[in-house]
């Protein structure tokens, strides 16, 4: 994997499910003045890859797994491997659970919700049976598709917005716009899967260059769907939507001429988020076969597939508890593994004096 496949698959990773419920939750609290939450919220991405990299040159070419235990010992280190096994599982459950909820409420699905689930878990499972190298490829493929149908949205959404929407700024003040950063710092913290990525990446000095601009890309990106959201749709509006961007979205239209562009923007929007659902699947899979020695990730592909349906369908009863998780919960949950614990095991490992061969 080069250092471009990098930056873009840890681009997938951050947005691709961040214009889902982020929006509306932070036009709750920070009204016309969102769209500023992500300059603060991007620093847990850089913080976070500054810990993993370097681990990563203490510990070259070695897996979390193998490093993991030279730092804190065999059972310390089977443990610590382990909660990233809870990690990346919990993260995924409540992304294909955020992915069922969008397309039951977008495609008007009336069954049950847990047939959505079933299938997306069915075709995440599929992707990480086919490896890394397969989810790179296709991330390769769909993700410059994915920001030129986004292009075309905002320059569309030029002719309905009133930027007057956004005035005036910073109206409650900064301490809402620091406090509501917590939600996307999450999501910006999710970068922390180099540390799993890491060592099969072909040349790791480009490592720190590709994902500092993929995180400034992400940064850029939310920024712009949140602001363009609040001049088209308007700050009370949003806050008390579902889905504020898609509905944002579906109010898009030139005229005559250009209608109904959704179709266009699902498509790809779709194949993103199931791109980051088939890639924290392999993860979860690949850390739990190396902590037991396995030689193949594969039987572990087939374990897990009916623990994360189960999972992803009691996970949460409805949107509105969701969106509370996603709000109240998964922001310390996730930090804590994305940037605490691999600062730990690099404290550790700096005063214990280790460093792989």
């Amino acid at each position: 994997m080069s250092g471009t496949q990098t930056g873009m698959l840890l681009f997938t990773l951050i947005t691709a499910t961040s214009i889902l419920f982020v929006p509306g939750i932070i036009v709750q609290r920070t009204g016309q003045s969102a769209w500023l939450v992500t300059s603060f919220s991007c620093l847990a991405g850089v913080i976070s890859l500054l810990i993993v990299l370097k681990l990563g040159q203490r510990f070259s070419r070695t897996t979390l797994s193998k490093y993991s235990e030279i730092v804190l010992g065999k059972v310390m280190g089977k443990v610590f491997c382990l909660a990233y096994v809870l990690f990346f599982f919990i993260n995924n459950t409540l992304t294909i659970r955020e992915f069922s909820e969008f397309l039951s409420y977008s495609l008007s699905f009336g069954s049950s919700i847990l047939l959505l689930i079933i299938v997306i878990v069915a075709v995440a499972g599929f992707g990480a049976y086919k490896g890394i190298e397969v989810i790179v490829r296709a991330n390769q493929f769909v993700l410059p598709l994915f920001i030129i149908s986004f292009v075309c949205l905002f320059g569309l959404a030029l002719f309905k917005a009133d930027y007057e929407r956004v005035l005036p700024l910073w109206e409650k003040g900064i301490q809402p716009l620091i406090s509501d950063s917590a939600v996307p710092a999450s999501l910006f913290g999710e970068i922390v899967v180099l540390i799993m990525l890491l060592p099969i990446v072909n040349k790791p000095q480009e490592v720190w260059s590709k994902s500092l601009w993929a995180i400034l890309a992400s940064m850029g990106f939310i920024t712009l769907c949140t602001l363009i959201m609040i001049t088209v749709v308007g700050p009370n509006l949003s806050g008390h939507l579902l889905f504020p961007f898609w509905n944002f979205v579906k109010s898009i239209e030139y005229g005559n001429y250009v209608q109904r562009i959704e179709g266009f923007i699902f498509f790809f929007w779709l194949t993103i988020i199931m791109i980051k659902t088939t890639l924290l699947y392999y993860l979860t899979c690949l850390i739990t076969a190396q902590i037991f020695g396995l030689k193949s990730y594969y039987p572990v592909v087939c374990y897990l597939a009916p623990l994360q349906v189960t999972a992803a369908t009691f996970v949460s009863s409805n949107t509105i508890q969701l969106q509370d998780i996603f709000r109240k919960y998964w922001p310390p949950f996730a930090l804590f593994f994305e940037i605490a614990l691999p600062l730990f095991l690099l404290t550790v490992a700096v005063i214990r004096k280790k460093r792989g061969n």
